[in-house]
Order: C-alpha cells, then structure tokens, then sequence
C-alpha cells in the first residue's frame, strides 16, 4: 500500500482510496492505532474535520474538538481526547469515543 501523509496543526481531511492509494493526514505523535488495528487515517492535534471513504477505514482523531464521519463500510473510529462528533456511516462500525 503506497502512503502520503500530511502535516499540518488544523486541517480538514477528506481521504480518498485510489487504485490501493491510501491518503492518510496525520502530525507527529499520539495514538495511530484504534481497537488495535493500524489507522489508515489519522487527525491531527487540532479539531479536524475528517471524512472516511465508502470502503472500510481505521480512523484515528487524535486530540481535539473532531468531527468525524465513517461513511460506508465496516469502520473501526477512535475519537481520541476533545469533545468529538463521530458519525459511524453505512455498515458495521465500532466506535470509541475518547482514548
């Protein structure tokens, strides 16, 4: 799996899944794994707005007031320390709210 990864202290983040291209924004630090599984998108320090792709993801808030939403697929979202809005989408997500 190719990866890019962005820094950035507020951004919004809309990942997209090209071809096996996984687009992941990310800063330095903090958690990049959620319910044990390796994120393919994580957010940054500040409060991201973050938007998962049709397929299933492993997204990652980090700190910060986040809002997160899954879309499709079978989604594993962790919020991450802030008070996040986390919508799971379409599918059989698992959510968990601060970390």
């Amino acid at each position: 799996m190719n990866r890019i990864g962005i820094r950035a202290a507020i951004v919004t983040v809309v990942a997209l899944v090209l071809g096996g291209l996984t687009v992941s924004v990310s800063a330095a630090g903090g958690a990049r794994t959620c319910f044990g599984l390796e994120a393919t998108i994580v957010g940054t320090a500040g409060a991201d707005t973050i938007i998962g792709t049709p397929g299933a993801d492993v997204i990652v808030g980090r700190a910060g007031a986040d809002i997160i939403r899954g879309l499709g697929g079978n989604d594993t979202i962790c919020g991450g320390a802030g008070a996040d809005v986390i919508r799971g989408g379409a599918g059989h997500d698992r959510i968990r709210g601060g970390i």
